[in-house]
């Protein structure tokens, strides 16, 4: 048993009364021992606002939306520091343009444009230090391939590239960033590979195979240490149709 401090995020916040909690945990070591703490000591109220780390189970969803117009999004990453929800647009099932960057509101689903969109295809994913990874391809129209795969770095705030894109041999649907080592990873859609990605030669390196057919989305939980758990845990779902991806209501605490 240990005393554990949870930070509370948007509605997450709401339910614990505070930004910060401390509370007793019987095995501080997993993610899943925390979030049955706090299922102990919040009960319904949290349940109602989160989904289920251990099941995948969806307790509360809302719709996205820009200038009321629902939009559908292709990846998420949530911002360090400020923990603000960021999502990149979909080529198809939506008003918005392709690959426009949006930040969204976690309890409304309003999502506010950043910038000019980049390309057809994106996928987007911030590493520890507050950079800002993203993954693009064009769409050959007359052939219905994807060409000018690259992968380039975005200043958050106006959405511009920062530097020069680098070229990639693939095109990374989903993207992810280690936390203890800011190791770029990338996954490839239908061909099912996960990568680790140089981001500054662009050079990928398989290293496995899920075996299905569809890579959605990567995402990394960071090892909690046994006195303290800042950024646990698994509300953010992501429900992946083909290249579409909806957001749920995502959550952090």
């Amino acid at each position: 048993m240990a005393k554990v401090s949870v930070k509370g995020f948007s509605v997450i916040r709401d339910v614990f009364g505070a930004s910060v909690v401390e509370i007793e945990v019987e095995h501080p070591e997993t993610v899943g021992g925390t979030f049955d703490s706090l299922l102990k000591k919040y009960g319904a109220p949290l349940r109602e606002v989160i989904v289920d780390p251990a099941t995948g189970a969806l307790l509360s969803s809302v719709p996205i939306t820009a200038a009321e117009d629902p939009i559908s999004i292709a990846d998420l990453a949530i911002q360090p520091g400020t923990n603000m929800l960021f999502g990149v647009a979909a080529p198809a099932g939506g008003t918005a343009p392709p690959s426009q960057l949006y930040t969204i509101n976690e309890s409304t689903g309003a999502a506010t444009p950043i910038g000019a969109p980049q390309a057809f295809f994106a996928s987007i994913a911030f590493a520890p230090n507050g950079v800002l990874y993203e993954s693009l391809a064009d769409l050959d129209h007359a052939t219905g391939n994807t060409i000018n795969m690259r992968l380039q770095t975005l200043n958050p705030s106006t959405g511009a590239p920062t530097g020069a894109a680098i070229p990639t041999d693939l095109f990374f649907g989903a993207l992810g960033v280690r936390p203890e080592d800011s190791v770029l990873f990338g996954g490839t859609g239908d061909q099912s590979g996960i990568y680790t990605i140089n981001p500054a030669t662009g050079q990928a390196i398989q290293i496995g195979n899920t075996g299905l057919n569809f890579v959605g989305d990567l995402a990394f939980t960071p090892i909690p240490e046994p006195a303290t758990a800042a950024g646990m845990a698994a509300a953010l779902l992501l429900l992946s149709l083909g290249r579409r991806r909806f957001a749920g209501r995502a959550r952090r605490f």
